[in-house]
């Protein structure tokens, strides 16, 4: 299984508008699954699972309350979105609002693989 590890806050307008895509592509693809990592700072833990639950998003998200998975992964910019192969290695890193064709068609192509 494919992981799409997307690094959000509530109050950054890009990653809301973000969540919807993720979503999408959650749907899609069975064999890819997304979660999302919230951090902490600007927002509250709370304030990320309201957002969650009004976008209506079913996928897992977590709070990153230590940074760890930050710092572990060198992300410096909201949204940051990292997808891994199946066997944990990172083939695509989108820095910004992630492009849904590219992402489908990276998926599709590792798919295949």
């Amino acid at each position: 299984e494919n992981l799409l590890i997307n690094f959000w806050f509530p109050s950054c307008t890009p990653c809301v508008y973000e969540l919807e895509i993720l979503k999408k592509i959650d749907d899609d693809f069975e064999k890819t699954q997304v979660i999302g990592i919230q951090m902490l700072g600007l927002d509250t833990k709370e304030d990320g699972i309201k957002m969650l639950k009004d976008k209506n998003i079913l996928y897992p998200s977590v709070a990153d309350e230590k940074d760890e998975i930050v710092l572990d992964l060198d992300i410096t910019a909201f949204p940051t979105t990292i997808l891994f192969n199946k066997n944990g290695e990172e083939v695509k890193r989108c820095i910004g609002i992630i492009d849904e064709k590219v992402v489908e068609k990276k998926l599709l192509e590792i798919g295949k693989k």
